[in-house]
């Protein structure tokens, strides 16, 4: 697209993508790093990869996919993206991977590395989304959907809480508040569940949870005890923190 930018840097292992569409026929990746390993595709503005019987994005070597960008994969009768017998690292971007299987490796996932930092993503596929990998990570984000969601290790593959295979799998950043229990940072993954934090008692049909759209932290039969150089509740950065008390708490 204007003011768009195209460019590989061999000396730096970088390739630069900005308002870029590739778009193949038969038998044809969009994107192929055969041996390149390290290689960077370093992303901005809004990209897309189209191919018909083979991924869009084809990695046989280490690749890393960053940036502030967006970036779509979309394959008709392959994976949205394949990694074959490597690890491939997604940073920071929103990627879309769609085909008969989202994000893959080879099938049984005997060698396929996956991890996943700080993403938004969007896999489906009409067999797996996130299928036939050894190893799956994410770091800075979550599963939040499919509910319970998770990575299967016998089944090398985001299950379901049946544990079926997810066939659409999305994932994001995990939001950080300025709120410590116990020396635990409180975030939109564990808010409901504050009971889990060590440090915390809650008795039977207490509620200690905290509400980020109303800035309300609940305790109701709560006890929170900490050690030496520990708040049992910080309110770092909260302007205006609600905190709602019933039954009998302590800290």
């Amino acid at each position: 697209s204007e003011g768009g930018e195209f460019k590989y840097d061999p000396v730096a292992k970088k390739l630069t993508m900005k308002g870029v569409t590739v778009s193949v026929g038969k038998d044809e990746n969009a994107i192929w790093n055969k041996s390149i390993e390290g290689l960077e595709i370093v992303i901005s503005g809004s990209n897309r990869l189209e191919a018909t019987d083979q991924s869009p994005l084809n990695c046989f070597a280490s690749t890393k996919i960053e940036g502030s960008g967006s970036f779509t994969t979309t394959s008709k009768e392959s994976s949205g993206i394949n990694i074959y017998k490597t690890t491939l690292t997604i940073s920071d971007i929103t990627l879309e991977a769609t085909g008969k299987r989202g994000i893959a490796g080879v099938a049984g996932g005997k060698d396929e590395t996956l991890i996943i930092k700080n993403a938004t993503v969007n896999a489906k596929g009409t067999e797996a989304a996130i299928c036939d990998l050894k190893t799956f990570t994410l770091e800075g984000c979550r599963i939040i959907a499919p509910e319970g969601g998770k990575f299967d290790d016998e089944k090398h593959a985001v299950v379901d809480s049946q544990g079926n295979r997810a066939k659409e799998v999305k994932i994001a950043p995990i939001k950080k508040y300025e709120l410590y229990i116990a020396g635990t940072q409180v975030t939109d993954a564990n808010c409901n569940n504050l009971k889990d934090i060590t440090g915390v008692t809650v008795a039977a049909g207490g509620v200690f949870k905290y509400d980020p759209a109303t800035k309300t932290l609940t305790m109701k039969d709560v006890t929170v005890s900490v050690g030496k150089d520990e708040n049992a509740i910080w309110n770092k950065g909260i302007e205006g923190l609600k905190i709602k008390v019933y039954g009998s708490n302590r800290l």
